[in-house]
């Protein structure tokens, strides 16, 4: 009778679950297990609705090790386990619970799903794609796959490909969220706005809190400025690069503007010091762009609903940062005054290690980083204020050198994955 009774609380919470109502699901599956709290199904499908909420994301990793410490040997367990340490982003483990997985039911697609969406969190495009083809090949109506398959084909710079794959996943089911989010991704690389905006904002009608298509949106309200739209045409490109490949171009570009640098000299110092300067702007550029993207979205009364609260404190410290700080720049080098010139300064130092720390995975490393940004802003704005106050001092040399060194220093941290990622 106990058996029978739990067994009707799975099946109330597996049609909750389908509806997307985690939280009522969930109170269906925690009376089941204070019935039975080795229930190793029911902490399964408990750690399925733990992923989907919020507040009980970070639980949802010791209900499923809870799980498979009740059945270690059943295949979906594992690619649970696998899907939610990809999406804590701990890419190695998530791989190898979904080889488990694998190797456990080389017949289950919801492992190769697992193995895909893994493979993706360490860009290995193609790899991702052929555990996706596994898992279509198993299930060929799965729409899980067929969007991550989508996903591995948009980052392999196969355009038209993933165009009809994309057309096709659509075709088969018109209120797939998913599908509707990848849709809007490629037409937002194609610069096609208008059709991105319908893509994506349709996909959060469907699913209201699906954050791929709520970064789609908010991407896409970006690129309507058409400096952001080159930023981000570029960040596209990058993405399909390999790391390693990226890093070599970095570097490259390093070496080839101090190669440049050193050709333009004497008569063409000019020329010389615009590549320089021109290298410098682009490089900053990429680091505050996505600040003074939030910025802009933030005073439109529209598209600012689509922030979320650490998006509005970065347009407010990066955005608001860079803009106060250049505008202050201006008028210090317009008026003759070195206070307000060396507090502009002290801004736009402050928006990159602001910036390191809210796009930042590592838990140290968004602290360090958050710490660095108010100590790079507190010393540029006491160095300018003991300036218009004392004049020219050995403090104020001091908090203005500080200022740019760690602003500098944070920077080169940032670049080299210290402390980031």
């Amino acid at each position: 009778m106990m058996e029978s009774f739990a067994d009707a609380l799975h099946g109330r919470a597996t049609i909750l679950i389908e509806q997307k109502k985690y939280a009522e699901a969930a109170a269906f599956l925690r009376q089941a297990l204070a019935q039975d709290p080795q229930d190793g199904w029911g902490l399964y499908l408990l750690a399925l609705c733990q992923l989907h909420m919020p507040a009980e994301e970070k639980a949802a990793s010791a209900t499923i090790d809870r799980a498979l410490a009740a059945d270690g040997n059943n295949a979906a367990f594992h690619a649970l386990r696998s899907h939610i340490l990809t999406n804590d982003k701990k890419y190695a483990a998530a791989l190898s619970a979904a080889d488990t997985a694998v190797a456990i039911g080389p017949d289950y697609a919801g492992g190769h799903i697992a193995r895909c969406a893994a493979l993706i969190g360490t860009e290995r495009w193609k790899d991702a794609e052929a555990s996706a083809r596994a898992a279509l090949a198993l299930d060929p109506d799965n729409a899980g796959a067929g969007n991550l398959l989508s996903e591995t084909l948009r980052f392999q710079n196969r355009g038209a490909e993933t165009a009809a794959h994309v057309q096709s996943m659509l075709a088969k089911d018109p209120t797939d969220a998913f599908s509707h989010a990848n849709a809007g991704w490629v037409a937002l690389e194609k610069g096609d706005l208008k059709n991105a905006q319908l893509h994506f904002l349709e996909a959060l009608r469907i699913d209201p809190g699906f954050e791929y298509a709520r970064k789609g949106i908010v991407e896409t309200f970006k690129a309507k400025s058409p400096v952001y739209r080159g930023y981000l045409a570029y960040s596209f490109a990058m993405a399909k690069i390999p790391p390693r490949t990226r890093l070599a171009i970095i570097i490259g570009a390093v070496i080839a503007v101090r190669l440049l640098r050193s050709l333009f000299t004497g008569d063409l110092w000019v020329i010389g010091a615009l590549i320089g300067i021109a290298y410098m702007i682009f490089v900053l550029w990429s680091w505050v762009a996505g600040g003074v993207g939030n910025l802009i979205l933030l005073t439109d009364r529209f598209a600012r609903h689509a922030l979320v609260k650490s998006e509005k404190q970065e347009a407010v410290l990066v955005g608001g940062g860079v803009t106060a700080g250049v505008l202050m720049l201006i008028a210090g080098f317009a008026a003759s005054m070195d206070p307000l010139q060396k507090i502009g300064i002290g801004c736009i130092a402050a928006a990159f290690p602001f910036s390191a720390a809210f796009h930042n995975d590592h838990p140290t490393g968004k602290w360090v980083f958050g710490i660095a940004g108010g100590v790079v802003l507190a010393c540029g704005v006491a160095s300018g204020l003991i300036f218009a106050i004392a004049g020219e001092s050995g403090m104020a040399t001091i908090l203005f050198s500080a200022t740019l060194i760690i602003g500098v220093l944070t920077t080169w941290m940032g670049a080299f994955g210290v402390l980031r990622r």
